[in-house]
Parts: C-alpha cells; structure tokens; sequence
C-alpha cells in the first residue's frame, strides 16, 4: 500500500523539493492533496502530474482559474481557509507542514489532528501556537517530525539518547547575506542585495530573516518548544559554511552532531521516511576537500534581533506572537520598499513595547485575533 500525502505549501521552496524526494519514491508514497497560496498555475500542473485527489488554493479570487484548468480530470477543487481545512480533514499517512508564516497556523493544527504523522517546516506555527499543535498531535496520536535543517539535525541527534542528559544543544546559523557588513553597511542594504543569501535557496520571507538573524531567532524558540528546552539550554552559533546543522551537547562532555552538505532534500526526506532513511539523488558531503570549518559567536551588536528573540524563549505567549507577526509586517515593507532594512528592528521593538498580554491565548480563534491586532500595531509603526 502507498503512503498517502497531504502538502501544504505545495509551489514554495519546500514544497517543490518535496516534490522532487517523492519523485523517487513512486511507488511507495502517493501525492493525494496539495495546497497553495495563489499560484494556481503551478499548483494546476503538480496536480496533473501526480493525479491528486484533493487541490486547494487560498486565493478564492485564483479558484475559477484553477477548476477551469483542472477541468476533465479527477481533482477535486477547494479554496479559502476553510476549503483548506476540509482537505485537511481528509486524512493522510504523511503531511507536510511548508506554507510559510502565521497563514500556515491552522492548517497545521488541522494536519496534527488527521495525520499520522506531521512533517512540520512552518516554524511560525510553532513559535506562535505550539501549545495548540501539542495537544493536537498528542489526542491524535500524529508523531511530529522537524523538517527545518536545524532542528532535523537536533532531533537525529537526540533521537536515540536520553534526553534528560542533554546538557544543551546549539543551531548553527551562516550569518545570512548581510554576515560581514557594518550598521552603517545595513543603513542602506536593499532587498535585492538581502536576497542574496551564500548558501540556501529560499523563499524571500525567510532569506530576509536570514539577513537579520531573526530566522535564527524563531528557529531558536522553536528548538525550545519541540525539544522542552529553557533559554539556557539553546545556543546558536555563527558556522558560514552550513555543513554543521546541530549540535546536542550531553553531560558526560560528548557533543554529537549531524553534518551534511545544505540541501533542504536531505531533512525533508528523512523526516517523510522516518524512522527509516531514504537514498536519495544528492551530493556526498567531501570532507577533506573542504580547507575549514569555522565557527563564532554571533554579533549581538550587529544583530539585535537575535538576542531579542533569544530574551523571549522563557517568556510569554503573546510576545512570541508580537515579535514573529510584527516581522512579518515590516519584512513585507521592506521587500516593497515602503521602510529600510534597520527600520524592521524597529518595527519589531515598537510593536512589541505597545502589546499587552490579552486574557487568554488558549484557542485558535483567540490566537488569530490577538494576531490580528499585532499586524494593526505593527502596520502604525511603519
């Protein structure tokens, strides 16, 4: 029997090396449902390719196009949040959590709660709402899986020891496109020289976060939450060449960590093929070619966000909402141009200090409204 696969985030980075790993696998998985944001094209051509029963798209404006592209074939079409959501509600073996943000929250929860198991790349969701993925998955009985270079690394690394040993652990960072400049350098970087990370292919979301360690930052809050870590449990470290992904140091001194060349294929394909590993077409990682593996601390001076992020891990919810959410307000400025690169710590810091703690978090309806007062906030800080 195939393993069905539900992906959400079908178009975007992960998703399309998702694809590429299942490629391989043809007669052991089968793409059953894919969903994207407003990409139907793409989204119309994946669903032919693979004969997927469920299609969904976000953009209700985009669902005609879509059902009158998918005409003549099985495909059943659904759009919004709520056509999403049913097709979540189908069932799977396998899904594969990748639609970036907070939009990729409830899906998420919705995957956690019908699937056997959740390949989760939406670190967003897991910043803002792990309470909630948590008790989805443990009443279901879906087995969370990171996809996330980093915390793959951690969770091979912890996956067969005693995790009440572990010392700490460490994600290790390249510094992003903007590694070697100055304040007064980042005073006037442009989107087009931000995107232009060194070493990944991203989307641009994520690249710029790259570029002002605030990625970093939301990967080390969520090494916190998926592996139950406190702030001074969770280092991240400076290592430009991205061959190291993760380190778990234990208390006996040892330190064991997973290395591999930066391919997003290599942690999504061993997390769809958990608990077994998967070969797939990639380039082995050549050690004795390599002159050096280089490793620092990170510039706190240079990089704010990263030790305000790092400040947040023990503190509360909802400022762990405000700081991912008023990122992705000013990140979406500055990639239009409306604001400078320096002016999205500052939208940050403003929006946070403005926030208060509402009366409760603890569902998905209270989540997105305080969400939604966070992007009102943050949108008068631009």
């Amino acid at each position: 029997m195939k393993q069905s696969v539900l992906i959400l985030g079908v178009t975007g980075s992960i998703g399309m090396s998702t694809i590429n790993v299942l490629n391989q696998y043809q007669d052991d998985y089968q793409i059953k449902a894919i969903v994207s944001g407003s990409n139907w094209q793409d989204l119309a051509r994946i669903a032919k390719e693979h004969k997927v029963q469920y299609v969904g798209i976000s953009d209700e404006s985009s669902y005609n196009n879509l059902k009158d592209e998918l005409s003549g074939t099985d495909c059943q079409v659904f759009a919004g949040q709520e056509g999403i959501l049913e097709i979540c509600g189908k069932g799977y073996d396998i899904a594969v959590a990748a639609i970036a943000g907070f939009a990729g929250l409830a899906s998420t929860i919705a995957a956690a709660k019908y699937s056997k198991k959740l390949c989760i790349a939406n670190k967003e969701s897991i910043v803002c709402a792990w309470n909630l993925i948590n008790q989805a998955s443990k009443a279901s009985g879906c087995k969370i899986i990171p996809v996330d270079s980093e915390h793959s690394a951690l969770f091979q690394c912890i996956e067969n020891h005693n995790n009440k040993k572990i010392h700490k652990v460490a994600i290790t960072a390249s510094g992003g496109a903007l590694r070697d400049y100055s304040r007064d350098q980042m005073a006037g970087v442009t989107p087009e020289i931000a995107l232009k990370h060194p070493n990944w292919n991203m989307g641009a979301k994520v690249t710029i976060d790259s570029a002002t360690l605030v990625n970093k930052g939301l990967e080390a809050i969520e090494a916190a939450k998926l592996f139950d870590l406190s702030s001074s449990e969770v280092d991240v470290i400076v290592h430009r060449e991205s061959i190291v992904h993760g380190l778990v140091y234990y208390s006996d001194g040892s330190v064991i960590s997973q290395l591999g060349v930066p391919d997003m294929r290599s942690p999504i394909s061993y997390a769809i093929g958990y608990p077994h590993r998967m070969e797939i077409n990639h380039s082995l990682l050549n050690l004795p070619e390599m002159t050096k593996l280089s490793f620092e601390a990170p510039d706190f001076t240079r990089f704010p966000m990263l030790k305000l992020a790092l400040s947040l891990i023990d503190d509360e919810q909802y400022k762990l909402i405000t700081f991912n959410s008023a990122d992705e307000v000013a990140v979406n400025a500055f990639l239009k141009g409306q604001i400078g690169f320096l002016d999205i710590e500052r939208v940050i810091t403003e929006t946070l200090s403005n926030m208060r703690n509402p009366n409760s978090l603890g569902t998905l309806e209270e989540i997105q409204q305080f969400n939604q007062s966070v992007i009102e906030q943050a949108s008068k800080c631009l």
